[in-house]
């Protein structure tokens, strides 16, 4: 089990804030995590993209944050790559410019 990354975390926020202004950004939730008696909980759909965001004119995309060196798992490309072959948008984001221009084209 690996624990989120407080930097991926930061610029999360930064991204949801920033996005608010041109639609409704959602956070997902999804991986494993330790209660806080010890047992692992599964949620989400592996590979789930961190913040699923609705343009104002209702157009879906799917952002996968990670740092400038942070690479995404088999399972988040895979998630990007079924997405998009039902024609809604996905990418790694790395800033919050990136998100911004990733949703205004």
């Amino acid at each position: 089990m690996k624990e989120k990354n407080h930097e991926e975390t930061k610029i999360q926020s930064q991204i949801m804030i920033a996005l608010s202004k041109y639609g409704i950004p959602i956070r997902q939730q999804c991986g494993k995590f330790k209660t806080q008696y010890g047992s692992v909980v599964s949620i989400g759909i592996p590979g789930m993209s961190d913040i699923l965001f609705f343009r104002k004119d209702g157009k879906p995309f799917w952002l996968e944050i990670k740092t400038k060196t942070g690479k995404p798992s088999k399972e988040q490309l895979h998630f990007l790559q079924v997405m998009k072959s039902m024609n809604v948008e996905g990418a790694i984001i790395r800033s919050v410019e990136e998100a911004i221009n990733f949703i205004k084209k």
